[in-house]
């Protein structure tokens, strides 16, 4: 008979200990799903920097902290304040698991998300540090077992794999390589889950199973993980696809053919299950082109979501069906699973061999030279052909005579390689060895990181605008810097004058722009440059460029000089690029050359542009320093070439002009204003934060926000950046050359009419501003046409 002063009975104990961990375990879900929210907000940064809002991205990263602590908190009351074993290992899994995440969050925090492989190296070796003693000492597997549970990790694994796999592309071998290890290390994080939980495993008493309750502990436990891994937004796709692989983790831990014994020496199948499940993310996804943008409105974003999803879906049905079979058949121990498992593996090869992109792409070296061209003896006025022609002999002799050793030595061992005048630097096909025994050399200065990008299998093609029809006017953009009123009272529109525009490509049929095309009648050679595929006629996958090139000189009331002529480079591709094809579009600027030949001997400097316009930078993900760019700006400013440079949408903060080539001197900087006048929060302000004594900020504005402009497939579109604000400088630079040729070539007055005959800023006071000349943000003001016009006519 029981009194107040009876012990309980066991059940009654069970009971209560399983409902105080339920509770518990519902706090570390709250937590859990605050890291949920965290990194879906993390996904939405980019999308926030784009719209001008304050960073956020650190501020989100430090809020994941939370979660953290209260896992650790319920992890404490569990392993310290109770006396089951079960609740005990489950309080001790809970624990170890948030103190992984700990570094793992420190590691997100202390790299920029630029770099792949140093947090790659250090990831590593904490979830080494973390997982391979507990399987060292607690975990010796029991390889019968493993062999039993191998068709159903490779089932679900290789399912999971498969829409990466399909739809995706591989990086280089060393990327690879990389994703191979790390998918590896999260496989024995998760194996050293299963261990810790050993006692909660096993069958209750009562009645009560913790199986269940065991999956649940290893869900959560991942989704610290996985939101913590990654300097990237691939974390976002780790999150929806390996946590809720909890439940199947935990089942394939036990060896018996009908998943009720306790085995909990068998991680390595829960181990090959998250290695395979996981490597789709991290080896078929750039980290370089996945972001919440990309989502939006490029096909990288969206594949991979939607592969994501597929991995999810796969993963739950999947687990669900085995675990509810498991209960009734040995299945594990069924000649057909080992069939299934065979078809499926020979299923998604087959796929990826037909519909994927199947080898590595791999990731070039660019060897940057000492000795760089001396162009302090060029001419700095006269016939800009023949300064383009003399600035292009003195690059290419410089380039052959001192580049020859390194070519002998390339060429002695086989080495695939692309050499460059326009700066003196070599691109090499070939590992990370031959790399670093080239930067040894005492003729090379250093040797950079050149990514190439994956060709995912997909539409490559710009998306179909909303229904916009042409403008009846000048569009606002136009109107605001007088460009019309150029084109009425001063009969100036830009004819005799060749823009070269170097960005995504250009739809060269698009009505607005096919008659100002020179290679109008199909001749494309000279006139189109594609250095990533090398298509014979031009073509844009983005948009971007087209749009760009329209603002400069399309007709249809969209265009600042509709006369002038224009042919192109595409130096971007998914709005990605890399040093190697910037250099090859700077070349096409000075010497086009015909598609496929060599620039060093088929240049035709008399063909060349008068005026550059560039929409785009090389920030360290693209594999650019601050200067490897600057001796191509410097050797179009010596050939008589204006160049136009876009400052870059990093703003509002101050010190975000931070990319090349909007750091240089010789460029022109361009940031944007909206329609109203005032200064966009994108806008990228200075002061300049790498090379601060090159220039203070922008040199003017001009408008970028809400542009209308030309899009393929014959549409318009509109659309915001300091891209769109580039290009309608270079068409008054076409406008005042035109009107006075005397002034064409002639960069540095050219430069100082634009900055002297600018409007006054006069909108809102802008973050960053000092209320100088130039300013930080604001730069001299904002670009007037036909002032800049009158004072070029006033040139003799």
């Amino acid at each position: 008979m029981n009194t107040p002063f009876s012990q309980p009975r066991d059940e009654d104990v069970n009971a209560r200990h399983v409902v105080i961990a339920l509770v518990l375990m519902a706090a570390v879900g709250l937590a859990c799903v605050l890291m949920l929210v965290v990194n879906g907000a993390l996904l939405l940064v980019p999308i926030a920097n784009q719209l001008g809002l304050p960073p956020i991205q650190q501020s989100f990263i430090q809020a994941s902290f939370v979660a953290i602590a209260v896992t650790i908190a319920v992890g404490v009351v569990l392993w310290f304040f109770t006396h089951r074993p079960r609740l005990r290992a489950i309080g001790l899994t809970l624990l170890w698991g948030s103190l992984l995440a700990i570094p793992l969050t420190l590691i997100r925090l202390s790299f920029s998300l630029d770099d792949v492989f140093k947090p790659a190296l250090l990831r590593i070796i904490f979830g080494i540090l973390f997982s391979v003693p507990i399987l060292w000492r607690n975990g010796r597997p029991d390889f019968a077992a493993f062999i039993a549970k191998f068709p159903i990790a490779i089932i679900v694994g290789t399912a999971m794999l498969a829409p990466f796999a399909i739809n995706g592309a591989l990086g280089s071998g060393l990327d690879t390589l990389r994703a191979l290890i790390e998918a590896k290390v999260l496989g024995l994080i998760a194996a050293s889950l299963v261990v810790l939980l050993r006692p909660a495993v096993e069958e209750d008493a009562s009645g009560v199973t913790s199986h269940g309750l065991a999956g649940v502990v290893v869900t959560l436990i991942m989704l610290l993980v996985a939101g913590a891994w990654g300097q990237d937004d691939l974390n976002f796709l780790l999150i929806l696809t390996l946590p809720w692989l909890g439940r199947l983790i935990v089942t394939l831990s036990k060896a018996k053919p009908n998943f009720v014994a306790p085995q909990p020496s068998n991680w390595p199948a829960s181990a090959l299950l998250v290695t395979l499940a996981t490597f789709g993310v991290l080896a078929f996804v750039s980290p370089t082109e996945f972001n919440a943008m990309t989502i939006i409105d490029r096909y990288t974003g969206r594949f991979a979501l939607t592969a994501a999803l597929q991995a999810l879906g796969i993963a739950i049905v999947i687990s669900t069906l085995l675990a509810w079979a498991a209960t009734r058949w040995h299945i594990a121990t069924a000649g057909w699973m080992w069939g299934i498992a065979g078809l499926i593996l020979v299923l998604t090869g087959v796929g990826y061999w037909r519909l994927g992109q199947p080898g590595f792409y791999p990731n070039d070296f660019i060897v940057i030279l000492k000795n760089q061209a001396d162009l302090s003896k060029l001419p700095t006025s006269g016939d800009p052909a023949i300064r383009r022609q003399a600035t292009y002999q003195l690059l290419v002799n410089h380039a052959e005579q001192t580049q020859g050793p390194i070519r002998e030595d390339l060429n002695s061992r086989g080495t695939k390689y692309r050499p460059y005048y326009i700066v003196n630097a070599i691109e090499i096909s070939s590992d990370a060895w031959v790399a670093w025994r080239l930067s040894q050399r005492a003729d090379v200065d250093r040797v950079l990181y050149s990514p190439e990008l994956r060709r995912y299998y997909g539409p490559y093609a710009a998306e179909d605008s909303a229904e916009i029809n042409k403008p009846n006017l000048p569009t606002w953009g136009l109107r605001y810097i007088n460009a019309d009123k150029v084109w009425n009272e001063l009969k100036v529109r830009g004819k005799g004058i060749v823009v070269a525009g170097s960005d995504s490509g250009v739809d060269w049929r698009h009505p607005a722009l096919r008659e100002q095309y020179r290679g109008k009648d199909g001749n494309h050679n000279y006139n189109w440059l594609d250095p990533w595929r090398n298509q014979p006629e031009p073509y844009d996958e983005s948009g971007h460029g087209t749009h760009t090139i329209g603002s400069v000189l399309g007709i249809n009331n969209i265009g600042v000089a509709p006369d002038a002529l224009w042919y192109a480079c595409a130096n971007l591709l998914h709005n990605y690029g890399s040093p190697a094809y910037y250099l090859d579009c700077m070349q096409f600027t000075l010497a086009p050359h015909p598609q496929g030949g060599d620039p060093f001997k088929a240049g035709r400097p008399d063909l060349g542009a008068d005026i550059s316009t560039n929409s785009w930078g090389c920030p360290p993900v693209e594999g650019c320093d601050l200067r490897v760019l600057e001796p191509g700006v410097q050797a179009l400013n010596a050939a008589g070439i204006f160049a136009v440079f876009a400052a870059g949408n990093e703003g509002p903060g101050c010190n975000s002009l931070g990319s090349p080539p909007a750091l240089y001197a010789p460029g022109f900087v361009v940031g944007a204003i909206d329609a109203k006048g005032n200064l966009t929060d994108f806008s990228s302000r200075g002061p300049n934060a790498g090379l601060p004594n090159e220039r203070i900020g922008p040199d003017v504005l001009a408008p970028g926000a809400g542009v209308l402009s030309a899009w393929p497939n014959g549409q318009y579109h509109v659309t915001s950046g300091t891209s769109m604000a580039t290009p309608h400088v270079a068409g008054v630079v076409a406008l005042m050359w035109s009107a006075n040729p005397a002034l064409r070539g002639d960069v540095t007055r050219t430069a100082q009419i634009l900055r002297e005959t600018v409007k006054p800023y006069a909108g809102e006071a802008a973050d960053c501003s000092l209320d100088s000349k130039p300013d930080p943000a604001t730069g001299y003001g904002v670009v007037d046409a036909l002032a800049a016009v009158k004072a070029a006519l006033a040139i003799k």
